[in-house]
């Protein structure tokens, strides 16, 4: 499955290029977390930008989550049917320093969450 994000805005914001799986979260319809293969290994960060109207294409999904991570999933499985949720924040682009929290390029500035709902049947 392909996860794609289209920013609905009229600003641009920001997501993570290299491993964009790495900054969204994952959970199951009891609320418990979860990891997926392309979200394990997440040491680079660099931002690229998703302007107005765009629709970029995030990662590759097998609908499975990771049960073995060792810098890297070892080893995943697939999920049960069942109604899982993608959350993810996305700040503005270009990620600028906090005038309150000097050149730290993680401190807050505006974001927006956006969320996906996914049935497995």
């Amino acid at each position: 499955m392909e996860v794609k994000i289209k920013n609905v805005s009229d600003v641009s914001y920001a997501f993570s290029g290299e491993y964009p799986a790495c900054e969204l979260r994952y959970t199951d319809e009891n609320g418990r977390k979860f990891r997926i293969p392309p979200g394990t290994h997440c040491d680079m960060v660099v931002y690229e930008e998703i302007e107005p109207g765009e629709t970029v294409k995030l990662f590759e999904w097998r609908l499975d989550e990771c049960v073995k991570d060792r810098w890297g999933c070892q080893e995943s499985k697939s999920l049960p049917p069942g109604v899982y949720k993608i959350t993810g924040k996305f700040y503005r682009f270009p990620r600028t320093p906090s005038p309150t929290h000097g050149p730290n390029p993680f401190a807050p500035e505006p974001f927006t969450e956006a969320v996906a709902t996914i049935r497995i049947k």
